[in-house]
C-alpha cells in the first residue's frame, strides 16, 4: 500500500513529468539521427535584413524569391511571414501574381490566437491562391517546446501546421506529439534569402524540395525555447516538425493513467519476486 500511494503522489506531483521531460531531452542529445534531406530552410537572416536597408520588406521581395525557387524546381513553399496586413498597391500586386502562378503550391500563415476565437490571417488577394497553414506552437508549463501538431480545428475548419501540410499529413488529427528533438539540425540545408533573392544558390537545394521560410535573425524575434536551445528560430521548429512526421517520428506521450497502471503492475512483480525469494 506505501508503494502504491508513492507511485501515485509521484505521478501527479508534477516530478513524474520533469523527470521524464529530463530523460526525453538526454536521449535525443545521445540518439541522433539524420534529416531526410527533403527540406531546405530559406533564412532571413541578418545579412539579409541588412542588405534590404529595412523591415517589414516590400512585398516584391518576396515575389522574386517565390519565383526563383518555383523556377528552380522547388516542391511546396511554406512561409512563416505574417501578411495578414496590406502593404503598398505594387508590392501587394506582385506578390498576388506570384502566388496566382504557383496557385495552390504556397502556404501563407494563419495564426490562431490563444482563445481560438480569432484569427491573423493573410489577405483576401494573396489567401485566395494559397494554403492556409497555422504557425501555432504550444508550449509547456514551463514555456518549453515540446510538443507540435499535424492540424489545429477552429470554426469548423481544419487548419494544418507548416510541418504537417509540407508532410503531406492528414487534416483531421489534432492530437499533439512530441517533437524529435534528436534530428540533427545542423543538418538541415539553410540558404539566406538574400542568395535566393539574387538567384544566387545551389539548385539542388531546392529541386524537388519542400521550402520553409522565416526568420532566424534575432532581432525579429521569432525564437522559442526548447529542450536543447533558449532561443531556436521558429522556422527550425516547423522543419523539426516536418521531420517528425515524415520519418514516423511523431512521438506520443503515453496517457498518465497506463504509466500508473505500468509502476503499479512493476510494483506488484518485484513485490511477488520478493516474497518468492523469502520462501525458498
Amino acid at each position: 500500500l506505501i508503494g502504491c500511494a508513492v507511485v501515485l503522489a509521484f505521478s501527479y506531483s508534477g516530478a513524474a513529468t520533469s523527470l521524464d521531460n529530463s530523460l526525453s531531452a538526454l536521449r535525443m542529445s545521445v540518439l541522433k539521427r539524420a534529416p531526410s534531406g527533403t527540406v531546405t530552410v530559406v533564412a532571413i537572416d541578418p545579412e539579409s535584413i541588412q542588405a534590404a536597408g529595412e523591415w517589414p520588406w516590400p512585398r516584391d521581395r518576396f515575389a522574386i524569391a517565390l519565383d526563383n525557387l518555383n523556377d528552380a524546381g522547388a516542391g511546396m513553399i511554406a512561409m512563416d511571414v505574417d501578411f495578414s496586413a496590406r502593404s503598398t498597391l505594387e508590392g501587394d500586386a506582385a506578390m498576388a501574381a506570384a502566388l496566382e502562378r504557383n496557385n495552390g503550391w504556397i502556404a501563407l500563415p494563419v495564426f490562431l490566437q490563444r482563445d481560438l476565437r480569432t484569427t491573423n490571417t493573410p489577405i483576401a488577394d494573396f489567401a485566395e491562391f494559397a494554403v492556409a497553414a497555422s504557425v501555432n506552437v504550444e508550449l509547456s508549463k514551463d514555456g518549453i517546446a515540446r510538443r507540435y501538431r499535424r492540424s489545429f480545428f477552429y470554426d469548423d475548419t481544419f487548419y494544418p501546421t507548416l510541418g504537417a501540410v509540407l508532410a503531406g499529413a492528414p487534416l483531421n488529427d489534432t492530437r499533439p506529439f512530441s517533437i524529435d528533438y534528436g534530428i540533427d539540425l545542423d543538418q538541415i540545408e539553410t540558404i539566406s534569402f538574400e542568395d535566393v533573392l539574387n538567384n544566387n544558390f545551389d539548385p539542388d537545394l531546392v529541386a524537388n524540395r519542400s521550402i520553409l521560410i522565416g526568420a532566424t535573425a534575432l532581432e525579429l524575434g521569432d525564437n522559442l525555447s526548447t529542450p536543447h536551445s533558449a532561443a531556436l528560430p521558429g522556422v527550425f521548429v516547423h522543419a523539426l516538425g516536418y521531420e517528425s512526421i515524415l520519418q514516423k517520428r511523431a512521438l506520443i506521450t503515453p496517457s498518465k493513467i497506463w504509466t500508473i497502471c505500468l509502476a503499479l503492475a512493476l510494483l506488484a512483480l518485484g513485490e511477488y519476486f520478493a516474497k518468492r525469494t523469502k520462501l525458498v
